[in-house]
């Protein structure tokens, strides 16, 4: 089971993004060996949040692009990766599960193997959000 909390708590947002421990440690990580030019990739997550994951989804070059059986990846412009999901049929939560930076362009066999992963959590539910509000 994996546990996930909402990533920006109190900002009014069209798409909620809830991820788990994992992807915002690998995310603050990944920022701070990056330096002050990957530190947007943050400010940009939370204003996809505001105005709606779909508004950035698409096909090459998209900051949001669909991986098959419903899984979708978030990039960083570069070859840092979130993977997770749409709660239900709509877009109002986007679940994030794992988050990996790639070594090459195309997917690897363990990148492939993060997305089933990530397809398993969504079709089994195999997550729980923590920390709502009652």
């Amino acid at each position: 089971m994996y546990e996930v909390e909402e990533a920006f708590p109190g900002v009014q947002c069209i798409t909620t993004l809830w991820w788990t421990r994992d992807v915002r440690e690998e995310l603050m990580k990944f920022l701070l060996s990056k330096g002050k030019n990957e530190q947007r990739f943050a400010e940009k997550l939370k204003y996809y949040a505001q105005s709606g994951f779909r508004n950035y989804e698409g096909k090459v070059g998209a900051a949001i692009r669909h991986e098959g059986s419903q899984v979708y990846r978030i990039s960083d412009g570069g070859l840092y990766r979130i993977a997770g999901f749409y709660e239900g049929d709509t877009t109002q939560n986007f679940i994030a599960i794992s988050s990996f930076l790639k070594k090459k362009e195309k997917n690897s066999a363990k990148e492939r193997d993060i997305y089933a992963k990530v397809v398993e959590v969504k079709k089994s539910s195999l997550y729980l959000k923590v920390g709502l509000n009652p």
